[in-house]
């Protein structure tokens, strides 16, 4: 029986129609939720922030001080149109008006904002000058913050957005306008900080960022480097390279300490800034300037360190490159390993760059608590300031660098390049308060070799106005004596009596000036009677009976105010060995680090304002390839000796060279020795450009490697996706 086979079932075709209809649903579904979250995020100001210190995110010290707002805040951007504006700076519009939305909606019920689109010869040009925004570079971008009768200005917003700046500009802006009164800095400086209006019709320097900072946020006053007394009411003293300081001006800053002050010293072994104005011609004739090296010896030593200014700190782990040319190591990057990242100040600090910095050594003294806030790395070693006078970028800098650099033997250990102690301080004048420095001999000059009277290289005034002019000793002194008995003048001959004691009678005009100062109510009725040069002892100490006093003693004595010999409370001292550092006349990369933030830190925690602190020490967004700088300094390393050892035979050919060539007997052997030199002296050369040539390959190679590793992942993990997406539609279709 024959049966007919059963006809295999075909497998059903695909409908394609359904296939397309999903796929368009598809794309239908992805443009909706699109759409959607575009529409979203325009009514929102949420973003997503991956930054490391989170840069884009309003922070806790600008929540702290929005939350402190009990008042209304007015915020007006004024802008050009953005059809009238470069093209560069029309990005930033939006991300301005982002950072203001975020600052409206945590506290919505006081901060308002509003924006003003200036032309010319508009209401909102008006509405501008009335708050004190000016066009700048030819177009309108600034904010006027406004609180009652107070207004805080950032005249041109791109610039402090290009530094990172954005947020704590806004932050301090509204705090300056809250604040009923600023709080009170004294400046102590021999840098024209401040800017220096040359006189006589020179240009002068601008004002450095870090004073304007100060300005914009704190009342500051100048100090002289050579003050007795640092006056009332002065809340934080910084001191900015105070080179040519006294000590009387030294007591004058400890007895401040002593009282509860605060004090932040910059101190410099080798200040690029100051070496510019070294041998310049003053404008009366002669050289001078201002002092290189700075320091505090006599404050330093009581609490247990030392800086000595004749030192420069090279660090093979920290060199960077200046001016495009090769990295040197007297110029110092600093990452993370050499921050703490433990203390407020700068934890949140990411990058320093020092200048010829100095270190400081020693232990903290009994009392006091050490807190190291920035260090070298362990391949570090102290050099002269020789290696510190050339230009670093130019020829004979490139020359100082590689003597250095073929020299140089790493000590080891990490220094100290910045330093915070608190605790009870001790004084470092136990005797009292020192004498005054004899005054300058008329014609002899002034501080630094300048005229007398002329202060060109010590801190100048808001204006550009110059320092203290200098004053004979006994001039003070005549108005002591009442006016009206000048017939009394003819007993000049009393100077005359104490001949015993010729040591006291030179001491006596000094101290002399400030008696009248210092003990102005002194019970004196016989006084018109005494030459106001020399104050009797008995005057002062005696209202009645017969006292046996030396008379090499009291006039000393009752000069000298009362000395404190340890702190009331406990103090704060912050120490950094760099100056420069807060030079952005020096260069704009300081603008980008952590350098000034770092002042302005120190500046509010001292003064209290930890909550705008917070704000600047947020970090930034330029990261250092520390990277990079261990992978050279590791290839140096490899050929270090062998180019030690050719240089030192390269030194000795270029000794015998010299004296065969300044050699009376000139005979043909000694020529013939003399080219041989020149060879071998050639052969040295082109021995040393290869070893350097080959660790300019390894770097490179080195760099090449880390360039590729970041490069390539992403697209060999789109490829790999891909392939994979591949193999599984190929097995599904072979599975049909």
């Amino acid at each position: 029986m024959s049966t007919s086979p059963v006809p295999s079932e075909k497998p059903a075709a695909p409908r394609k129609g359904s296939g397309r209809l999903l796929s368009a649903l598809g794309v239908v579904i992805v443009a909706a939720i699109l759409i959607l979250l575009n529409v979203f995020f325009s009514y929102s100001n949420a973003n997503l922030d991956f930054t490391e210190h989170k840069v884009h995110t309003l922070s806790e010290g600008t929540k702290s001080i929005l939350g402190r707002l009990d008042t209304d805040v007015s915020v007006k951007f004024f802008v050009t149109p953005k059809d009238q504006m470069h093209a560069q700076l029309r990005p930033m519009v939006e991300e301005t008006e982002s950072w203001l939305a975020r600052y409206r909606e945590l506290k919505p019920e006081f901060v308002k904002v509003e924006k003003f689109e200036v032309e010319p010869a508009s209401d909102e040009e008006q509405a501008a000058a009335l708050a004190g925004v000016e066009a700048q570079r030819g177009m309108y971008f600034g904010i006027a913050i406004t609180c009652l009768d107070r207004t805080a200005v950032i005249p041109f917003v791109p610039q402090v957005l290009d530094q990172d700046r954005i947020e704590y500009s806004l932050s301090a802006a509204i705090t300056e306008v809250m604040r009923s009164k600023k709080k009170t800095v004294g400046l102590m400086t021999a840098l024209p900080v401040t800017g220096n209006a040359m006189p006589f019709g020179g240009g002068g320097q601008p004002a450095w960022a870090v004073y304007q900072m100060l300005k914009d946020q704190y009342e500051v006053k100048n100090i002289e480097v050579t003050a007795s007394s640092i006056e009332p009411g002065i809340d934080v003293l910084v001191l900015i390279h105070p080179a040519g300081i006294t000590d009387e001006a030294q007591w004058a800053v400890e007895q401040y300490l002593l009282k509860g002050g605060r004090v932040i010293a910059f101190l410099d072994s080798y200040s690029f800034i100051a070496s510019q104005s070294r041998g310049q011609q003053g404008p009366m004739g002669g050289g001078g300037g201002t002092p290189t090296g700075s320091s505090l010896p006599k404050l330093l030593g009581a609490w247990g360190y030392n800086f000595d200014d004749s030192q420069v700190v090279a660090d093979m782990g920290l060199s960077t490159s200046f001016g495009g040319g090769a990295n040197s190591p007297l110029l110092l990057t600093l990452g993370k390993d050499a921050i703490a990242q433990d203390s407020e100040i700068t934890k949140q600090l990411n990058n320093f760059w020092l200048v010829f910095s100095g270190t400081f050594t020693g232990s903290p003294a009994t009392g006091l608590t050490e807190k190291v806030l920035l260090k070298t790395s362990a391949k570090q070693q102290s050099v002269s300031t020789s290696y510190a006078t050339a230009n670093p970028s130019s020829p004979a800098g490139q020359q100082q660098l590689q003597r250095l650099i073929s020299t140089f033997k790493p000590e080891g250990k990490e220094r100290i390049l910045a330093v915070q102690l608190t605790g009870r301080f001790k004084t470092g004048f136990p005797e009292g308060k020192p004498a005054a420095p004899p005054p300058a001999p008329p014609g002899g000059g002034g501080p630094g070799g300048l005229p007398p009277g002329l202060n060109f290289g010590g801190p100048q005034g808001a204006e550009g106005e110059s320092g203290a002019q200098a004053e004979p000793a006994a001039t003070p002194a005549v108005p002591a004596a009442p006016a009206a008995e000048t017939p009394a003048a003819p007993a000049a001959p009393a100077p005359e009596q104490p001949a015993a004691a010729p040591a006291a009678t030179e001491a006596k005009p000094a101290e002399a000036v400030t008696a009248p100062i210092q003990l102005p109510a002194a019970p004196a009725a016989p006084a018109p009677a005494t030459p106001s040069d020399a104050v009797p002892a008995e005057v002062v100490v005696t209202p009645g009976g017969p006292v046996p006093v030396d008379p090499a003693k009291p006039a000393a004595d009752a000069a000298k105010p009362e000395s404190l010999k340890e702190s009331t409370a406990d103090g704060i001292v912050y120490l950094v060995a760099d100056s420069d550092m807060l030079a952005d006349v020096l260069s704009p990369m300081i603008q980008e680090t952590g350098n000034i933030p770092l002042a302005l830190n120190m500046v509010d925690q001292a003064a209290g304002d930890k909550d705008l602190m917070a704000v600047r020490s947020r970090g930034s967004s330029r990261r250092p390839f520390s990277r990079l700088n261990e992978i050279a300094e590791a290839a140096n390393d490899k050929i270090r000796s062998d180019v030690e050892s050719m240089n030192a035979e390269l030194t000795k050919i270029n000794e015998e060279i010299t004296s065969k060539q300044t050699a009376k007997d000139r005979n043909t052997a000694i020529f013939k020795g003399l080219q041989e030199m020149q060879t071998k002296q050639k052969e040295i050369n082109a021995k040393i450009y290869e070893k350097q040539k080959l660790a300019k390959k390894e770097i490179k190679a080195n760099e090449d490697l880390i360039k590729w590793v970041n490069i390539l992942p992403v697209p060999l993990l789109i490829i790999a996706i891909g392939i994979v997406v591949m193999m599984v539609r190929n097995a599904k279709t072979s599975a049909r």
